[in-house]
């Protein structure tokens, strides 16, 4: 038994970020969901997912809270910014993209 630590991973992998351990912040990832709807201690947080799809892998850019979040050089989300709820919006492209805006 591991404690819940595969399922706590597959969770938080399926929705497009996880705990990046050590720190307030969460790793951002290829989400395999469309919508999400988290209800936390102090709001409501939701993911939308755009363009999904099987051939669709590579997240092209995220939102939160409608601000670009900088993959290229930091392609992390900060706890601050969702642990009062709000919105994480991805959109996902067939092809890798260097181009974050």
């Amino acid at each position: 038994d591991d404690y819940g630590t595969l399922s706590s991973w597959y969770i938080w992998s399926t929705l497009g970020f996880y705990p990046y351990t050590g720190t307030y912040n969460y790793a951002i990832g290829s989400p395999s969901i469309q919508t999400a709807i988290i209800c936390l201690p102090r709001g409501t947080l939701n993911i939308q997912v755009h363009n999904s799809s099987d051939a669709n892998i590579y997240v092209a850019k995220v939102t939160v809270n409608n601000r670009t979040v900088d993959l290229l050089h930091n392609p992390f989300l900060d706890h601050k910014n969702i642990d009062k709820g709000g919105e994480i919006q991805f959109w996902m492209s067939d092809h890798p993209t260097m181009n974050y805006n």
